[in-house]
């Protein structure tokens, strides 16, 4: 696992959406990709936090699983939705027997809300 390379915490949406990209992420690797290493990095690309996990499995058609699974949960779909809300993006590219890397770009700030910092009462406790 490759290291972290933002200073100080996101906010607690950016977190959990991208620990959630992340979970979908190593979760397929583990069902579907036959991998035998997976890389996962997370940095800091300007304003954005950007997640990135790639294997070297077999790879797979990203439009087919971008659709709702049969078990009822939405995958990469939902994932992607949830990237988007958060004011991101999300890529998939998974040449056939050629790996698969998922990217997530998360802003810093949200859109629209400011910097949450500690107040000065808190800081001095």
């Amino acid at each position: 696992m490759a290291g972290v390379t933002l200073a100080g915490r996101l906010s607690a949406e950016a977190e959990l959406t991208l620990y959630r990209v992340l979970q979908e992420a190593l979760g397929n690797v583990e069902r579907h990709s036959r991998a035998r290493r997976v890389t996962v990095c997370l940095r800091r690309q300007g304003a954005f936090a950007q997640l990135t996990v790639r294997d070297n499995g077999i790879g797979f058609a990203p439009g087919r699983l971008m659709a709702a699974r049969k078990d009822g949960s939405l995958g990469l779909l939902g994932i992607e939705e949830r990237v988007a809300f958060a004011g991101g993006s999300l890529k998939v590219r998974s040449p056939r027997h050629a790996g698969t890397e998922v990217v997530a770009r998360i802003p810093l700030l949200a859109p629209g809300r400011p910097v949450s910092r500690p107040s000065a009462a808190r800081r001095s406790r």
